[in-house]
C-alpha cells in the first residue's frame, strides 16, 4: 500500500483520554457553547480574540487567541457530525481571522487538515473523555510532521483537557 495509506504505521490516530469529574451532560456544554469555550479553551497567559460557534453538522467553530509565545493564532473547526452528548467530529485547521485556511505559524509542514473525534463516555459519576486526532489529505512531509509532534501534541492536549476539567468542577 503506498505511504501514509491505512496500512502505513505513519497513519495511525493520535489519541489521549482522561476522566473528568464532571457529567457529560456539562463537559458537552462546554465544548459546544460559544459562551462557555473562551471560559477555559485558550492556555493561561493567552488571550481570547474572539470565539464564533456555528455548532451543527455543516457549521463552524472559529476561535483566535494572543499569546506571549505564539503571537496571534486562529483555529477553524468545520464539524462534520455530533451526536449529543457523546460524540463531536470535526475537521480542525489553523486558519486567518476569516476562517481562510492558512499553514500552522510554528510548523510549516503541519497537515492543512486534521480530522478530530471527541468522545464522551459515562464513567460512574463523570466522563471519559477521548480525543482522536488524523491528518486529512495530508502529503508525506504532512504525516511526517503529525508523527514527529506526537509528544507536543499530548502536552498541548493535556492542558486543555486539564483546563476543561477544572472549569466544568465550578
Amino acid at each position: 500500500m503506498a505511504a501514509g495509506g491505512r496500512d502505513d504505521p505513519r497513519a495511525a490516530p493520535f489519541h489521549i483520554s482522561r476522566g473528568i469529574d464532571a457529567p457529560r451532560e456539562k463537559v458537552w456544554a462546554a465544548l459546544s457553547e460559544a459562551g462557555r469555550l473562551p471560559q477555559w479553551w485558550a492556555a493561561p497567559g493567552t488571550q481570547t480574540l474572539n470565539c464564533l460557534i456555528d455548532f451543527r453538522p455543516g457549521g463552524m467553530l472559529l476561535f483566535g487567541t494572543n499569546g506571549a509565545d505564539a503571537g496571534e493564532v486562529w483555529i477553524k473547526h468545520v464539524y462534520r457530525e455530533m451526536w449529543a452528548p457523546s460524540q463531536i467530529v470535526y475537521v480542525a485547521s489553523f486558519c486567518d481571522s476569516r476562517g481562510n485556511l492558512r499553514r500552522n505559524p510554528a510548523s510549516a509542514d503541519w497537515p492543512i487538515e486534521v480530522l478530530t473525534t471527541i468522545s464522551l463516555d459515562k464513567a460512574g459519576a463523570g466522563t471519559g473523555l477521548t480525543l482522536r486526532a488524523h491528518p486529512q489529505n495530508a502529503s508525506d512531509a504532512e504525516r511526517s510532521a503529525f508523527d514527529e509532534g506526537r509528544f507536543e501534541m499530548r502536552d498541548r492536549f493535556s492542558g486543555w483537557m486539564e483546563r476543561l476539567a477544572g472549569y466544568v468542577a465550578k
